[in-house]
């Protein structure tokens, strides 16, 4: 992995003041307890299965599109958009992720150290729905971009915020 001098060199800010990453891609710096913050506060206003939804909804979104660009933009294809997108999150600070397994007509495992989940502490229950969604959606456009017919889930089998050392994310077809 890149050292953090040289992910550094890669960030720079355009006259309007936004920060951009490789001088294209629009970044915001934030802490993971801001980020925990804004799903916490989605559950007091709406419950904990619809923020949930919103979440997961979220990082598929997310995901998806980062998989579309990088086929697109840059002729990534198949496993290696996920590996891409591994390495991504692990470079920007979102936890150490790791791929356990892949075979997108069966199933897809991804280990992550470090979660933002960890910001809850031990609540008992699972809350990365951040990173179901976006295993899901990366899953998704490689199904997609390889003309399979099959829907993508992605499911969190273990959190950090239920006590568990480690968060494993899985997606798999519905």
């Amino acid at each position: 992995m890149e050292s953090i001098r040289e992910v550094a060199e890669l960030l720079s800010l355009d006259p309007s003041g936004r920060l951009l990453f490789k001088g294209k891609v629009p970044m915001i710096l934030t802490t993971r307890e801001f980020i925990a913050l804004i799903q916490k506060t989605i559950e007091e206003v709406v419950g904990e299965n619809a923020a949930a939804v919103i979440m997961y909804r979220a990082g598929f979104k997310a995901g998806y599109s980062f998989a579309r660009t990088q086929s697109i933009e840059f002729g990534v294809r198949g496993v290696d958009i996920l590996r891409k997108y591994l390495e991504t999150a692990s470079k920007r600070g979102w936890g150490e992720f790791t791929l356990q397994s892949y075979d997108i007509s069966e199933r897809i495992v991804v280990e992550v150290r470090g979660s933002y989940g960890e910001e809850w502490g031990n609540v008992g229950r699972r809350v990365c729905h951040i990173w179901r969604g976006a295993l899901a959606g990366i899953a998704q456009y490689i199904a997609d971009d390889m003309n399979l017919k099959i829907k993508m889930k992605g499911t969190e089998e273990k959190c950090v915020a239920e006590g568990s050392e480690c968060c494993i994310i899985t997606a798999e077809p519905v």
